[in-house]
């Protein structure tokens, strides 16, 4: 069974398709998706304050993380990603009042709306992916599951395309004031009730050897964590995903918060986010043609390594230009580098744990995410009330090219703060390149794949 790069088979769009259709749909309408940092950034009191919503969430999507998951296996993946996605719409139609409020009430009730979504996308993460490989599976196209993350991805990155080239054409076509921003999240909350509504009329095949209903929930937990411990390739590649997030999380909020501070038009990200989508759609397909050349593990190393090495241009060269430059290539790897350790992870999870595994990633992630997002608000509380000065008001940021009133604080090697957070936390994905290799050692030693109703892929 051959597997078109390219352009999905027939068989492939008849499994798959209203999967791409429901993700499409959420991003094609997630219209503040490129403008939502920088619109808390702007909006809250303290500029260390718009890190702590996006912390909210990553610390409820660790705490329900592998309960939602074990939730998922036990009664049923479809229900879980039809309730996460219902609950995230609730946050982007909240968040537009909870920011007209001041002070500590202003903090609490968005951290408040972001810990709905955390608790939404919790729902969702290693749910959806569970449904859609177990419904593959079930159809024996196991070889489908690499081409349907990696497209997946792609199709995200078109959605990203037109969200941000609409928003963009309001925002140069309409007069800019606070009620067109906040509709921007309120066409995103009615996104992800498209997309709901999509994926509720979705079959879900159910494994064969899906989990007692009677099997104590403790003992249940145990067995997904004994699993994972037992599976090294499993936990090898989830530490070196849990470093990679760790990194990535807080250096992709550092960068409009960069480009911000430089003086740009705010309406700039929408241009940026475009042209990162545009290249993003490419990525994940491109990955799965180096992967079929080199292999899983040689792409995720690499890909690595050429990051932390282009991020220190920023040690000697600081220009909006630069940071549009380095944020745009490194999105571009990072759409090679999900998909890609994602379809290697979901090879060697048994089928009866996978939504509960997938979980276990994703809650690890969340811990990456909390502790990257951590140090970035200590790197901008450090300076606060310096940034506050260079920073403008929301309706000016995204009507002209801006002048702070104060200088940018620097830090480290004398960089700009946000500047200094980017360098330093990219630098650390470095650090799980000997994690991938492990992984693939410990793989090349399991005599069989304990995936259940799978081919297991041939090591590259």
């Amino acid at each position: 069974m051959s597997v078109n790069v390219v352009w999905p088979s027939e068989e492939e769009r008849r499994l798959v398709t209203r999967f791409y259709l429901s993700d499409g749909l959420s991003r094609a309408l997630y219209l503040i998706y490129p403008f939502e940092f920088a619109y808390l950034y702007l909006v809250m009191d303290r500029p260390e304050w718009a890190v702590l919503p996006l912390m909210v969430m990553s610390g409820t999507s660790l705490v329900m993380q592998l309960p939602t998951g074990m939730v998922a296996d036990r009664w049923g993946r479809k229900a879980s990603v039809v309730v996460g996605g219902g609950l995230t719409s609730v946050t982007y139609a909240v968040v537009p009042w909870a920011s007209r409020l001041d002070g500590t009430t202003q903090l609490l009730a968005i951290c408040g709306a972001f810990a709905v979504t955390g608790l939404g996308e919790t729902l969702m993460m290693g749910a959806q992916e569970a449904w859609v490989v177990d419904n593959l599976r079930s159809a024996g196209r196991s070889d489908l599951v690499e081409p349907f993350f990696a497209r997946t991805y792609a199709v995200d990155s078109i959605g990203g395309v037109v969200a941000g080239t609409i928003a963009l054409i309001l925002l140069l076509g309409v007069r800019v004031d606070r009620l067109l921003l906040d509709s921007l999240w309120y066409v995103t909350a009615a996104g992800f009730l498209l997309s709901v509504a999509v994926a509720a009329g979705i079959h879900e095949e159910r494994p064969d050897d899906a989990q007692d209903e009677d099997e104590a929930f403790l003992r249940r937990m145990w067995e997904v964590v004994k699993t994972v411990v037992r599976a090294r390739s499993v936990l090898y590649l989830t530490l070196a995903v849990f470093i990679a997030n760790l990194s990535g999380a807080g250096a992709d909020e550092a960068f409009p918060i960069a480009l911000i501070t430089t003086g740009i038009d705010a309406r700039a990200l929408g241009p940026v986010t475009v042209v990162e989508d545009l290249f993003g759609v490419a990525a994940p397909l491109l990955a799965l043609v180096i992967v079929r050349r080199v292999g899983a593990e040689q792409l995720l190393a690499r890909s690595l390594l050429a990051c932390g090495a282009a991020v220190t241009v920023l040690l000697f060269w600081r220009s909006s230009a630069v940071i549009i430059m380095l944020w745009v290539a490194l999105g571009f790897v990072d759409r090679m580098w999900d998909p890609v350790a994602m379809a290697r992870l979901q090879e060697d999870i048994p089928s009866e744990h996978r939504a509960a595994i997938s979980s276990l990633v994703y809650q690890a992630n969340g811990v990456a995410e909390l502790v990257g997002l951590g140090l970035l608000a200590g790197l901008l509380g450090s300076r606060s009330a310096q940034l506050r000065n260079a920073t403008p008001d929301l309706v000016s940021a995204f009507t002209e090219r801006t002048s702070t009133a104060g200088a940018v604080p620097t830090g480290l090697f004398g960089l700009p703060v946000p500047d200094v957070a980017i360098l330093l936390l990219v630098m650390v994905s470095v650090l799980a390149v000997p994690f991938v290799f492990m992984a693939r050692r410990a793989r090349r030693r399991t005599p069989a794949a304990p995936a259940g109703g799978g081919t297991k892929v041939p090591v590259r």
